[in-house]
């Protein structure tokens, strides 16, 4: 147990160092030793930190692997909220790939299975990436409906970060609109909501 949780700090690390080989290295032997113990939450939670590492290196297909062995260890488990993660993180590797139909039905399931445990904020998440594909597919319309949804959201949950990057997303499908003073008056709002250290402590 300890083993698998240095390594799951050691995994986390670096991947936020932008060490991603390490990454990669670290979450590899972490499935390993989660099969050696038989322990099924550890080898999905190490699963998707591979596939995040990889398909930040381009290894997209073997990161779609990785996820769909997770997700149907998470369902046979009945680990829900692992479920909605692996679904979300499986559209977005759809979503950087460019394939943009499959990311939606991803992330529409991500946004029900979020809702259905009541975790709004990742609820909030997918719908902001269910707009970015809408807008990808020129559906500007429902890209900015989507969008606008997961703001609403994220306001109620008081996430600035989140705020922020949601209102820039608005303010690009705005501006694939032609509403480009609409767009300004978004980014504006943005603006003044930021920090004076910008995001660091939001």
């Amino acid at each position: 147990g300890d083993e698998l949780n240095a390594f799951e700090v050691l995994t986390v690390a670096a991947y936020y160092a932008g060490e991603r080989d390490h990454s990669i290295r670290y979450a590899r032997h972490r499935v390993k030793l989660a099969d050696d113990t038989g322990r099924a939450l550890d080898k999905i939670t190490a699963l998707r930190h591979l596939a995040t590492s990889l398909g930040v290196v381009g290894q997209r297909v073997e990161a779609r692997r990785h996820l769909n062995q997770a997700l149907k260890l998470a369902r046979d488990a009945g680990y829900r909220v692992e479920e909605a993660l692996l679904v979300k993180a499986l559209g977005d590797q759809l979503y950087v790939s460019g394939a943009y139909d499959e990311a939606i039905v991803r992330f529409q399931e991500a946004a029900k299975l979020s809702a259905q445990m009541g975790q709004q904020a990742d609820r909030a998440d997918a719908l902001k990436y269910l707009g970015e594909c809408y807008l990808a597919r020129g559906e500007y319309d429902r890209a900015v409906d989507h969008i606008q949804a997961a703001l609403e959201q994220f306001d109620r949950s008081g996430q600035l970060a989140n705020i922020i990057a949601a209102r820039c997303y608005l303010a690009n499908a705005l501006i694939a609109k032609g509403q480009v003073e609409e767009a300004e008056r978004v980014l504006r709002a943005a603006a003044e909501q930021l920090p004076e250290d910008g995001l660091a402590n939001a």
